[in-house]
C-alpha cells in the first residue's frame, strides 16, 4: 500500500492520498497491533488523525469523516471496545451517504454484529 501511496502523491491527488491513507492506517493498526497501543487511534507512519480531523473538518471534508469515523467503528468493534463502537456509529450516521456503498453495507454488518454484542454478552 506504501507504492500505491507514494504513486498517488506523485500524482498530486490530494484527495485520494488523504482517503488512501485513512484506509492505510485502519490496516496498519490492525496487522501491528503492540502492547499499549490504542488500534483505533489512527495515527502513524500512513495518517495522523489529531492532525488531520481539523482540518476535514475545516474543509468540509465529508467523505474523509466518513471513512475516518467508519474505521474507528470497525476497529473498536473487533477490538471489542463495543460502547465506544456504538457512540462512533451513531456518529457516522451523518457520513453514510457520502461512502461507496460497500462500505454502508459492511457499516450495517458491523452494527448489528455490535448490536448483539452488547446485548449478549459473552
Amino acid at each position: 500500500m506504501a507504492a500505491y501511496s507514494d504513486i498517488i502523491n506523485q500524482l498530486k491527488q490530494k484527495t485520494v492520498y488523504q482517503y488512501h491513507a485513512i484506509q492505510r492506517q485502519a490496516i496498519l493498526n490492525l496487522v501491528r497491533t503492540t502492547e499499549g497501543c490504542v488500534p483505533w487511534r489512527l495515527v502513524g507512519e500512513a495518517y495522523d488523525e489529531e492532525q488531520m480531523l481539523p482540518r476535514h473538518r475545516r474543509t468540509n471534508d465529508r467523505g474523509a469523516l466518513g471513512l475516518l469515523y467508519f474505521h474507528k467503528f470497525s476497529l473498536r468493534y473487533l477490538f471489542q471496545a463495543y460502547s465506544q463502537a456504538a457512540e462512533n456509529a451513531a456518529v457516522m450516521e451523518e457520513y453514510l451517504n457520502t461512502l461507496p456503498g460497500s462500505i454502508a453495507g459492511y457499516y450495517n454488518f458491523y452494527g448489528a454484529l455490535l448490536h448483539l454484542a452488547i446485548m449478549i454478552p459473552i
